[in-house]
């Protein structure tokens, strides 16, 4: 792939992990797919297995993790069937509460739908319900469970319906359909109590948001990110860039994005832009052999860690976008960076997983990764690293903060991409399994 098709690679799987085409797919995120699939398929095993329990159906979506319970959407039941052909699921599913420790169920909740998105708990478990038809949803709606009981829904709409982000007291929705786009769709907040619309307004295809202070910040149109006022939806600042990380990301009073034009030399800069107003504070970009294609940028105490398509990593300073320190792998960097305790990771498709320090730049250690290596999830533990194909055999690792590998996992078929505990990882596969892989110790809950 050219460095240049990887920002139009990028808005396709913001498409994809959506659902707006494909309903899920392996793609970039390694979401399972949206078909139905045997039940009766194997059951996730190995060493690194903790335990499994079994849905029934499919689950094709990640697990959400939660003092100690797993939350996860899957399996089926006769409820309902879609009416309507090329529409998926099948069958209505359900919602599991799953001990963290043993895999037994504390509660299950049997949709009248699908389950068409992760779980977000948050004083309740929130999660959208409905079905999908490929390009558009059909009856989706929003449902707050206490306990396994629903005690409201949103009113449905023919549209994908995203669950963006729950923060005090509110949930935040947004839509779309397969033609992302910068209008037509709507951003909306609703009372988490009991279901109430609080405001919603014209916005653009928006499928990921976060919320930091008094301010919901979301990508529209997989290019455009927009800094709204929680209390009303008023717009505070738009910038035609999309981010720098998996969707918007604050640190400390600051946004990282990619811009969408090319500068002077034909390269796409990183731009630092201040989360009150969006004044922009640098841009960061640096000759290459071929145009500068950010991946990702991450922060770690004072350096801003940033990988470029072509297999480079730069710490520069927050301050003022100034290089401090240049890695080099020997492969493409399509992923962000993660944060270690005092290491910042770099995986390499091609090059397995890098270790580097994120004062000096300097390799700490390395470790080969079979087929197309990506990154689950890096802490203070260590980092989980996925490899495989898209199709066949795909594999979890482990690795100690000192490079020791800790565990390793293989599955013979797709799964959703983990919730991470520490360096333990809760994973559904498209057989219907969840399964815990790794060691229960973990401190830092991811997802």
């Amino acid at each position: 792939m050219k460095r240049r098709e990887l920002l139009a690679t990028v808005s396709a799987a913001t498409v994809s992990s959506a659902g707006c085409v494909s309903g899920g797919g392996t793609g970039i995120l390694g979401e399972s797919s949206g078909r139905r699939t045997d039940a009766e398929g194997a059951a996730p095993s190995g060493d690194a297995v903790d335990w499994t329990y079994r849905t029934g159906g499919s689950v094709r979506h990640r697990p959400t993790l939660r003092d100690g319970i797993v939350y996860v959407g899957g399996g089926e039941n006769g409820n309902a069937t879609s009416q309507r052909k090329h529409v998926r699921p099948e069958r209505s599913e359900n919602v599991y509460a799953l001990s963290a420790d043993t895999g037994s169920e504390q509660w299950r909740y049997e949709a009248s739908a699908g389950v068409a998105s992760s779980p977000i708990v948050s004083d309740g478990v929130f999660v959208v319900v409905g079905w999908n038809a490929g390009t558009h949803g059909i009856d989706q709606r929003l449902v707050r469970l206490d306990d396994g009981a629903e005690m409201w829904s949103t009113r449905s709409r023919d549209r994908f319906r995203h669950l963006l982000a729950v923060r005090d007291g509110t949930a935040y929705l947004g839509t779309s359909d397969d033609e992302f786009g910068l209008q037509g769709e709507e951003l909306s907040a609703v009372h988490t109590g009991d279901g109430d619309q609080r405001w919603a307004i014209e916005a653009g295809d928006t499928t990921a948001a976060t919320v930091d202070g008094e301010t919901l910040y979301a990508v529209e149109g997989s290019r455009r990110t927009t800094a709204y006022a929680v209390s009303d939806g008023a717009k505070r600042w738009q910038k035609a860039m999309r981010p720098a990380t998996d969707g918007p990301r604050v640190f400390d009073d600051t946004l990282y994005l990619v811009a969408e034009r090319t500068n002077e030399h034909g390269n796409y800069p990183v731009v630092a832009v201040a989360a009150a107003d969006g004044t922009e504070r640098w841009r960061f970009s640096v000759p290459v052999d071929e145009p500068f294609v950010p991946t990702g940028a991450v922060v770690s105490g004072a350096t801003v860690c940033i990988t470029e398509y072509g297999g480079w990593l730069f710490g520069v300073d927050p301050s003022d976008g100034t290089e401090r320190w240049r890695y080099s792998t020997d492969g493409e960097t399509r992923d962000a960076p993660m944060i270690g305790d005092g290491l910042v990771y770099v995986v390499s498709r091609n090059d397995g997983v890098h270790a580097v320090d994120v004062t000096t730049g300097e390799r700490q250690w390395k470790q080969p990764v079979a087929g197309q290596a990506r990154f689950v999830a890096g802490n203070r533990q260590g980092l989980i690293v996925r490899g495989g194909r898209d199709e066949g055999d795909q594999q979890l690792r482990a690795y100690a903060p000192d490079g020791t590998e800790r565990w390793s996992f293989s599955h013979a078929g797709a799964f959703t991409r983990p919730a991470v505990d520490g360096t333990r990882a809760l994973i559904g596969t498209k057989t219907g399994y969840v399964a815990a892989v790794g060691e229960p110790d973990g401190r830092d809950a991811v997802g």
